[in-house]
């Protein structure tokens, strides 16, 4: 039941799996659901673009190639599943590289590209995620001499035995889709990690503008502050209080500049004290 269930491709989820069992392998991996026989290849979802790539690929080797059909549909199965991962890498690629060139050189449309940026980083992460459960699958049937033995369906069928350990053409297919799997794996990790690289940058640009919007504020507090500084004085000498200077007929001007001197002046010299702290 177990087995059956793993075949049915109206259970969405499953884990990557090629088992071994007495008259058949059972392979099942992304859309991708096949019963093997000495004879006959059984394709979950037949209809399915993957199924249909299968389907044909078997019917080209069985023309050119002298490998039991169990094992030629066995590596098609395999070939299917890296050309799949491989063909939508390829065709994610090229948007990702725009969107992260776009990023280093955003401008106004910082948001815009992020947004963009997030599907295409779950793409990645689920695409790895998926490459990774492949290659597990791969490497445990690749540590079970038995089960290697035992996908000799045709030599089965006809009641020759053979050792666990004699195994070296179901080995070599298995080795070679693993190594093909741990490729694509690595190119999905290099875009991970421009993708990550990228962020950094974009991180540090938006700490260099966080920094610069908290200058720009500090001198406007202290500009506020000498202007208030300021208006003290002018609060000062608009009392009705009598100080005789109201009597000079230029001292008006004369405490006006002087106001606006004082204001001037120490702005300037706050300005070069921060800048010489490391404020500015």
């Amino acid at each position: 039941m177990r087995d059956l269930r793993l075949m049915d491709p109206s259970f969405p989820g499953q884990y990557p799996a090629v088992l071994s069992r007495k008259n058949a392998i059972l392979v099942s991996a992304s859309n991708i659901r096949a019963v093997i026989t000495a004879s006959e290849v059984y394709l979950g979802n037949p209809s399915h673009k993957e199924a249909i790539a299968i389907a044909e690929a078997v019917r080209q080797q069985l023309m050119t190639s002298n490998m039991p059909f169990e094992h030629i549909a066995l590596e098609c199965c395999l070939s299917q599943i890296c050309a799949s991962q491989s063909a939508q890498l390829q065709v994610l690629r090229p948007y990702l590289r725009q969107v992260l060139h776009g990023l280093k050189a955003a401008g106004g449309s910082l948001q815009k590209r992020l947004d963009q940026l997030l599907p295409l980083k779950n793409q990645l992460d689920e695409m790895h995620t998926t490459l990774t459960a492949v290659a597990r699958c791969l490497n445990d049937v690749l540590t079970n001499n038995a089960d290697m033995a035992q996908m000799y369906l045709t030599d089965a069928q006809r009641h020759k035995k053979r050792k666990d350990s004699d195994h070296e053409d179901v080995e070599l297919i298995f080795e070679n889709y693993l190594m093909q799997v741990e490729l694509i794996s690595s190119d999905i990790k290099d875009d991970q990690n421009e993708i990550t690289n990228t962020e950094e940058i974009v991180d540090i640009e938006l700490d260099v503008i966080r920094n610069r919007i908290l200058q720009v504020e500090l001198l406007l507090s202290i500009s506020a502050f000498m202007v208030a500084l300021g208006a003290l004085w002018t609060g000062i000498f608009g009392m009705n209080l009598k100080s005789h200077l109201e009597e000079h007929p230029h001292m008006f001007w004369v405490v006006t500049g002087a106001i606006f001197a004082w204001i001037f002046t120490s702005i300037a010299t706050t300005r070069w004290f921060c800048k010489r702290a490391g404020l500015l």
